[in-house]
C-alpha cells in the first residue's frame, strides 16, 4: 500500500489518500477523491526524486496519457519538480516526516487491514490539520489560533467533477 500525499501551499492543509499501487488508475482515483473533497487546484506539484520507492512505476505513472487527459479537462496544471531541486519540496517533505512519524507512532509493528490502515490515515490527517500555524492575533492574552483545518470547507468543492 502507498499513500498520496496533497499538501495545499497556502493553507497548508494536508489530505491523505490510501491506495493499493502505483498505478494510473490508482493514482487518478486518490486524485479524483481529493479533488471531491478538497476541491479542484489550479496547480499541482509532484516529486519525481529518487527517494520514492518505487521511482520506476512513479516515473511511468507522470507519462502516462490518461492523467494528462483528466488534468487537462479538469483545467489544471501539473508541474514535475526535478530530482536534483528536492529544496523545492520542502512542504510535502516535512508532512511526509510527520506521517511517518504518527504512523509509528499509532501502528508500530503491527500489520493492518486496508481499511483499518485507511481510518489511521485519516487521523493522522486529522491530528496534522490542526497543528498551530500562527496566533490568531498579536494580544498575548488571546489564545486562539490560526490551524489548517479552518480552510477545509472554504476550499470545498461547491459542484461535484465527473467522476467517469
Amino acid at each position: 500500500m502507498y499513500v498520496c500525499i496533497f499538501v495545499r501551499f497556502i493553507t497548508k492543509t494536508i489530505h491523505l489518500e490510501l491506495v493499493i499501487d502505483m498505478t494510473t488508475d490508482a493514482f487518478l482515483a486518490s486524485f479524483k477523491r481529493f479533488v471531491v473533497r478538497r476541491g479542484k487546484p489550479i496547480e499541482q506539484v509532484s516529486d519525481l526524486g529518487t527517494d520514492f520507492v518505487g521511482a520506476k512505476h512513479v516515473l511511468k505513472l507522470s507519462c502516462s496519457e490518461a492523467i494528462g487527459r483528466y488534468l487537462a479537462n479538469e483545467e489544471v496544471i501539473w508541474r514535475i519538480n526535478v530530482p536534483s531541486a528536492r529544496h523545492f519540496g520542502g512542504l510535502w517533505e516535512a508532512v511526509v516526516k510527520s506521517m511517518k512519524y504518527h504512523l509509528k507512532q499509532v501502528i508500530g509493528s503491527q500489520v493492518l487491514t486496508h481499511e483499518e490502515f485507511s481510518a489511521v490515515l485519516v487521523e493522522i490527517e486529522a491530528v496534522l490539520n490542526t497543528r498551530t500555524l500562527v496566533a490568531a492575533s498579536d494580544d498575548p492574552d488571546d489564545l486562539s489560533v490560526i490551524t489548517p483545518v479552518i480552510s477545509l470547507w472554504e476550499n470545498s468543492c461547491k459542484e461535484f467533477p465527473s467522476l467517469i
